[in-house]
């Protein structure tokens, strides 16, 4: 019974941070639209248009309205996600995003576990043997790869392995091998920040009491590490993954302008370019929501994982 509240009180807090995040974002981002210049009627109509057009485009999508009226449409609609039609060709925002958001996430994930594949056994190489020539020969590498961002990376993954080598697709979305080269070059981007937090946090764990005490035990160092040190680290990488995976929402809107995937962040890009508002708006509204889900998935992870923290909170 008390474990069934506990939970309760659990889901509550989350369902209002995630209330509280999608609000805070669609405010901001609905005034923001409205504070940068440009007319959205003549982006889309084209400057030679004439009065009369811009001002049957503002009438038909409440562009003439005061801009309380505009936002409260907005946020009542929003909550039954009815984000209005587009400026550019008259569909539902919501159909619009909703085939392009699969796209965005799948690299997302993707991504996350590529950079997992790589930092996991490079942060438990290097802290198993802290400050020699191995670790230091892997921080180095990490602090090289952090220096480039995900555009030239995936640049580079296109000039060797699309144009020189020519072994995987160049552009496009028709098969899982196109996602290959977009998946790599955000992991590759997100792995040295993972590779540091796994290190950090297990050369930490190393050195409390109950490890010496296994190592004077006999113990060997790799069950201690597998047995015990990640385990215990395991707390810190759930919160930086979760951290991470809103990096690589972000980074997929590149990479997909790179590879001309039809994801999220090529669409909001192009409608940033035409003014689509609504279209602005929503794929947001929605790319947030996905980010909260993911850190209340990780909250409840930890509670799984680590009961003794869920009874710190409560007590």
């Amino acid at each position: 019974m008390i474990r069934s509240l506990s939970w309760g009180r659990q889901g509550v807090r989350a369902i209002l941070r995630l209330v509280l995040t999608l609000f805070t974002v669609s405010s901001l981002v609905f005034f923001i639209l409205r504070i940068i210049p440009g007319d959205p009627a003549r982006a889309v109509l084209g400057m030679q248009a004439d009065q009369a057009a811009v001002e049957e485009f503002q009438s038909r999508h409440g562009l003439d309205k005061p801009i309380v009226y505009q936002y409260l449409s907005w946020l009542t609609g929003s909550l039954t996600l009815d984000f209005g039609t587009s400026f550019a060709n008259g569909r539902p925002v919501f159909q619009a995003i909703a085939g392009r958001l699969g796209v965005t996430v799948f690299l997302a994930l993707g991504g996350m576990v590529c950079a997992l594949v790589i930092a996991l056994p490079g942060g438990v190489a290097g802290a198993s043997k802290p400050w020699t020539a191995r670790d230091s020969l892997l921080m180095a590498v990490a602090h090289g790869i952090m220096a480039f961002p995900e555009f030239w990376i995936a640049m580079v993954l296109v000039l060797v392995f699309s144009v020189g080598l020519g072994i995987l697709p160049l552009f496009g979305s028709g098969s899982p091998a196109h996602f290959i080269l977009p998946i790599v070059a955000l992991g590759l981007n997100r792995a040295p920040v993972l590779f540091r937090a796994i290190r950090g946090a297990l050369i930490q764990e190393a050195a409390k009491p109950y490890v010496l005490f296994y190592y004077g035990a006999g113990v060997s160092s790799r069950r201690i590490m597998w047995r015990f040190l990640l385990p215990n680290a395991a707390l810190s990488l759930v919160t930086m993954a979760a951290i991470q995976f809103g990096y690589l929402l972000g980074g997929a809107v590149i990479v997909e302008q790179v590879f001309a995937l039809p994801g999220l962040g090529r669409l909001l890009l192009s409608s940033i370019t035409a003014r689509d508002l609504p279209v602005i708006q929503g794929g947001v509204f929605l790319a947030a929501g996905v980010f909260s889900l993911v850190g209340i998935l990780a909250d409840t992870l930890q509670g799984l994982l680590f009961p003794q923290l869920r009874r710190g909170r409560q007590g």
